[in-house]
Parts: structure tokens; C-alpha cells; sequence
């Protein structure tokens, strides 16, 4: 560093110099004017010098990466140790070399740092990627200006290093469009609520809601609740925002905009938005699953079938007003007439019909705070609250004026119903439910019978209604029955009841497809599978009425065979009934004698033959002989050895 001695020594050299000159021919006066300039030279030259190495100094301590290259080249004449360390040189290792292919990651890039200095004379954070020695990536923002060194233009250029804060902002950037895309194309509707009115909300929710942006945005939150719970998820809401709120899941009903309901869930958690409290509420569309969930509710109380209520019902019902305010309690018992008769005849089908209509009948004449319920296959409750033996009389009275003559698939609706009433408040209604069942009991002991007899000839008339074939033949083995019995020397009440029987043997029919029976081609395996089922479903309809429960017996057992190969229980003789065995030889007589569809008609003789040939295989032997020769009186030599 340039100091006083130097100073001195630089003027005594000056001076020797201009004695060496002759400098002793100028005047005093301009060798001390030579002596002061020189002087002031040499001390703006120290100062230079100071200056200098004070910059060096600063330029090599600044924290910050700075480097100093020429302008055109970019040839790196200066760098402090910042950008060394940086970097991971070492300052032999980049003094001379230009920094496009050093430090830039993309060299192109020392191209927008001049475009800058050429449009405004400086570039300032520029953001700019740039690669250690080491091959690691650094994100710096450059900054830097021209200055004039030597009357060269060069760059002064500082970097600084936000690879870290640059990485963050990506992840924060990155997770920020992730939350997005979560937020845009959740399934959940997802919405901020302050001040009552819905301040953000993702597309789901304007998608099932049906309302538009202008709408949402100017409605308030209340407005889209149902008013069934629109109070209390206010004052959730509001508990929310005042940390009083429990930490719960609500249900409720959300009103799209053409006014129809879906059900949501709604999970909110209290949030800031934009400095002040608000909440984010989480609605999942949960219609379906409460629809089936009320479905269900739905199902364990009422009937499937009707409609009506059922009997776990009724039992907590019954217990509910059984309380001294709803007296008098009454309760009325209903049971459906005939019912196993139809569903045998014509199928459930039939019965289920018959079921739905007493339902729908019952229930309409009964007052809107009865209790009607189904408790059985055909049994039903009526409880009445408030109401007199009389008054429930008088609605039974209507209800059977609804039902009088009413029938379904042929068949004649009828209802025995049962009355009992609690008065006091310290009988126990149990007693009172038995005692409306024997009522019902009662009556239905009087009315079931005649109803299923009259069901009886209106099955009869369907099928013969419908098939004149069948009446014709059902007449005239009724009528050979009663001569075979007469000629068997039967008494009055066999006569009788095979009489009957012979007409009644084929009333199964009723419930075979009728085109099965009015076939005019042979039938397959599996219609007469279907035909053979009369047998038995004639069994059924005569064993419910008391008077023909007796023939049912024979009428299941027609088609029986002594060697066991008949149906439907494919019986050996010893177990068929002897009325059945006469059945099966007379009707087989009358269709071997008569034209079918499919077949044509034999002759008297050759129809004897045929009986003849299968007696004591099919037909009882016996009474093969006795109906050739006193009911047919035919004179045909018989000669049945088995």
C-alpha cells in the first residue's frame, strides 16, 4: 500500500530526473509549481490505489455470490469467495473462462440477462438455473449491471440462491393443484359457509343441486335445508363457530332445485377463511342408502303383501295406547273366508288379490288415526282408540257392506269379523284381544262354510263355464257312479256320496292352465305332469268344506292304480279307497266313449275290452264285471282271471 515514504521517494526521483534535464534553468518558482503537481499526482494515485484495494477487499468478503465478467464475452475476471463457495471452485479454476458454459445449466440463458441489459441497462432477478461443479442444479434470481473497468464495459452480476425456496414453492404449488383437483373432482359435495351463505363450493354441488353459480352465490345456506331439520343445522352450525358443538355426523334432507329432496351427511369442522371464522362442511349424497334404510324401516313394520301395518306393529302399538286417555280402547279381529280354497282352486295369486283387496277395503273405511295391521296369512287387527263397542260395530258394518257380493277370480269375498272393547283402565287388553278372536271365531264358524260352499259352485261354474266338455263328462260319471252303486247294492249314503264324487272328481281342473285342457294336440311330458295335478288340488278344495271333506279322499285317489303305477301317491289296491276305484272304472269308460282332441271315440264293445283287458292290473276286477253286466247290460262273454 502506498504510504508517506513512498510519497517522498517518488519526489526525490522527480527531482533527480529534472536536475538530470537541466531542470537549474527554470526558475524556483516553477521547479516548486513542478514540485506541488507532482505532489498531487502521486497522492491521488495512493488514494487510487487505496480505493482499489478497499473495493477488493469488500468485493472478496460480500456474503453474496458476485462475479465480474466482460460484457461481450462473458469471460470471468473477477469472483468473490461467496461464488466460489457456491459454485465449488476454486479461483484458478474459472479466472479466464467464460461463464455461458461454467455455471449457466442452460448456456442460452446468458442471453436473456443481455437482452434485459440491452433494453433497460441492468436485469434484476432473473430467475436462472445453474449447475455446480459437482453436477448438482441451483436455482438462483441474477441481478447485475455495466460498469466500466479501464474503459471496458463489464457485467457485475450477483446470485442468489433459492434453490430450497424454489423446491418449497413447487411442493406448495404441486400440493396446492392437487388439493384443487381433490377439491373440483371430490365425489362429496365440499363447501365454506360464513355468515350463513356459502362462500366457496366445488362443482359436485351445483351439479346435484341443480342451482347455478349465481344462485348458490346468492342464496343463503338455510335456504337449500329442508325445513324438517333446517333449525337445527343452523344452530349446529352456529354451536360450531362457537366451539359448542359436538363433534357429530348430521343427516338431512338438501332441496335441489326443481324441489325434489336428496339426503346428505353432513361432517363440518370450524375454519378462517379470509380472517374470520367460518366452517367446512363435507355433504355426501347418502339418498340411496337412506332410501333403503327407510325401505327397511318401512318393511319391519308394515306387510310386504298389503301395505298395512304388521304384526310387530301392532303389538307395540297396542301397547302405546293401551293408556287410560284412549279409552275405550276397542279392538276388532278379521279373518278372510276361504281363503286356502282360492289359493288351491286358482292359485296364490288369487289369494294374494283377495288379500289386497279386504286390505284396501278395511283400510278405507276405517278412520285416518286407526290402526289397521296384518297379523297372519288372513288375519287382520283393526285397533280404534276412543271408540265404543258400537262405533266399532258400526265400522265393521260398513266394512262388510263394502265387501257384500264382491268377488275376485271367481271367487266370493268374505270376512268374519270379532268385536271386544276395553272400558276400564285395570283390564288387561291381552284379555281383550282373546276375547275379539272369539268373536271372530264365532262367527267365522257360521260364515266360512256356507262362503266356501258357495265358492264350491262358483268354481264350478268357471270351469264348466269355460269347457262345456267337462261338465258333460263330470254329468255322466256322476250318473253311471250312482247306477254302479245301485247295481253294487250300496246303502243310500254311499249311493249318495259317490253320486256326488263322480261329479266333483275332476274339480281340480279349475286350477290347470286352460290351455293344457283345451289342447287339440297330444300332450307333452310336462303338461301332463301338469294335468296329473288336479288330482290333488281337488283334494284341497273339497277337504275344506265340512260337507265334501270327506270325498276329498276319493277324489285324490281316482287316478290310482291297483298295480301301484297310478298317481299322485302311486297307491297299491289294498290302499285305494273302494268309492275311487269305482270312479276310475266309470270315467275311464266315458272318455274311451267319447271324442277327444287327439283321439277318436270306441265303440261300447271295444271299450269293454280295453276294461277288460287292464281289470286286476288297473281297474278292480269285481267291479269291472258288475258294471259291464248291470249297468252297461252287455252280454259280452267276461272271463277275468286275475
Amino acid at each position: 500500500m502506498a504510504n508517506l515514504k513512498d510519497s517522498e521517494r517518488i519526489i526525490k526521483s522527480l527531482q533527480n530526473l529534472i536536475s538530470n534535464q537541466h531542470i537549474s534553468s527554470c526558475l524556483p518558482e516553477d521547479i516548486k509549481n513542478i514540485e506541488l503537481v507532482m505532489q498531487e499526482l502521486i497522492k491521488s494515485k495512493i488514494e487510487f490505489i487505496e480505493s482499489k484495494e478497499q473495493f477488493e477487499s469488500i468485493f472478496n468478503t460480500n456474503p453474496s455470490p458476485t462475479i465480474i465478467t466482460t460484457l461481450d464475452e462473458g469471460i470471468i475476471v473477477n469472483i468473490n469467495q461467496a461464488y466460489l463457495n457456491l459454485f465449488g471452485y476454486t479461483k484458478d479454476e474459472v479466472i479466464g473462462e467464460t461463464t455461458r458454459f461454467k455455471f449457466y445449466e442452460n448456456p442460452d440463458d446468458r442471453q436473456i440477462a443481455l437482452s434485459e441489459i440491452t433494453k433497460n441497462g441492468f436485469y434484476e432477478n432473473l430467475k436462472i438455473n445453474f449447475h455446480k461443479k459437482n453436477g448438482d442444479k441451483i436455482i438462483g434470481l441474477f441481478s447485475g449491471k455495466v460498469v466500466s473497468l479501464n474503459g471496458i464495459p463489464h457485467l457485475i452480476s450477483v446470485v442468489l440462491d433459492i434453490t430450497e425456496q424454489a423446491l418449497t414453492e413447487q411442493k406448495l404449488k404441486e400440493s396446492e393443484e392437487k388439493y384443487r383437483r381433490l377439491f373440483e373432482n371430490a365425489v362429496e359435495m365440499i363447501v365454506v359457509i360464513q355468515d350463513l351463505k356459502i362462500k366457496i363450493y366445488n362443482p359436485i354441488f351445483a351439479q346435484l343441486t341443480g342451482y347455478s353459480n349465481e344462485e348458490i352465490e346468492n342464496t343463503l345456506y338455510w335456504e337449500f335445508i329442508h325445513t324438517d331439520e333446517r333449525q337445527f343445522i343452523v344452530d349446529q352450525h352456529i354451536k360450531r363457530l362457537n366451539d359448542t358443538a359436538e363433534n357429530e355426523i348430521s343427516s338431512f334432507k338438501l332441496i335441489k332445485k326443481d324441489k325434489s329432496i336428496i339426503w346428505v351427511e353432513l361432517n363440518a369442522i370450524k375454519i378462517e377463511w379470509e380472517g374470520r371464522a367460518a366452517t367446512l362442511s363435507f355433504l355426501t349424497d347418502v339418498t340411496e342408502r337412506k332410501n333403503k334404510e327407510n325401505e327397511i324401516l318401512y318393511l319391519s313394520y308394515h306387510d310386504q303383501l298389503t301395505g298395512l301395518y304388521n304384526r310387530r306393529f301392532y303389538e307395540e302399538e297396542l301397547h302405546r295406547l293401551d293408556k287410560e286417555r284412549n279409552l275405550p280402547l276397542s279392538i276388532i279381529m278379521a279373518d278372510v273366508n276361504g281363503l286356502k280354497l282360492t289359493n288351491d282352486a286358482f292359485g296364490h295369486i288369487a289369494g294374494d288379490k283377495i288379500l289386497m283387496e279386504t286390505a284396501n277395503i278395511i283400510k278405507e273405511e276405517c278412520r285416518s288415526d286407526d290402526i289397521v295391521a296384518r297379523v297372519g296369512g288372513d288375519e287382520f287387527i283393526i285397533l280404534l282408540p276412543s271408540t265404543s263397542t258400537e262405533e266399532a260395530s258400526n265400522i265393521v258394518e260398513r266394512i262388510n257392506k263394502s265387501i257384500q257380493n264382491k268377488r275376485i277370480e271367481n271367487t266370493l269375498l268374505s270376512v268374519s269379523f270379532g268385536v271386544a272393547t276395553k272400558y276400564d283402565k285395570n283390564e288387561k287388553v291381552s284379555v281383550i284381544s282373546i276375547l275379539a278372536e272369539d268373536n271372530m271365531y264365532h262367527h267365522k264358524l257360521i260364515e266360512s262354510n256356507l262362503v266356501k260352499k258357495e265358492n264350491i259352485k262358483l268354481i264350478f261354474n268357471s270351469l264348466y263355464g269355460e269347457n262345456k266338455e267337462e261338465e258333460r263328462h263330470s254329468r255322466n260319471v256322476s250318473e253311471l257312479c250312482e247306477k254302479l252303486a245301485i247295481a253294487l247294492e250300496m246303502n243310500e249314503k254311499f249311493i249318495n256320496d259317490i253320486k256326488l264324487a263322480g261329479l266333483m272328481h275332476d274339480i281340480g281342473k279349475v286350477a290347470v292352465d286352460k290351455n293344457i285342457l283345451n289342447k287339440t294336440s297330444p300332450l307333452s311330458e310336462h303338461e301332463k305332469i301338469e294335468l296329473a295335478k288336479h288330482a290333488e288340488v281337488g283334494y284341497h278344495i273339497l277337504k275344506s268344506v265340512t260337507e265334501y271333506s270327506n270325498l276329498a279322499e276319493y277324489i285324490v285317489t281316482h287316478h290310482e292304480r291297483l298295480d301301484g303305477k297310478g298317481y299322485p301317491k302311486g297307491l297299491e289296491a289294498k290302499d285305494i279307497p273302494y268309492p275311487a276305484k269305482i270312479i276310475a272304472v266309470v270315467e275311464a269308460y266315458d272318455v274311451m266313449t267319447n271324442d277327444n282332441p287327439y283321439k277318436r271315440a270306441l265303440s261300447k264293445e271295444e271299450a269293454i275290452k280295453e276294461l277288460i283287458k287292464n281289470s286286476g292290473i288297473q281297474f278292480d276286477s269285481e267291479i269291472v264285471k258288475m258294471f259291464i253286466k248291470k249297468v252297461l247290460k252287455s252280454d259280452i262273454s267276461i272271463n277275468i282271471t286275475n
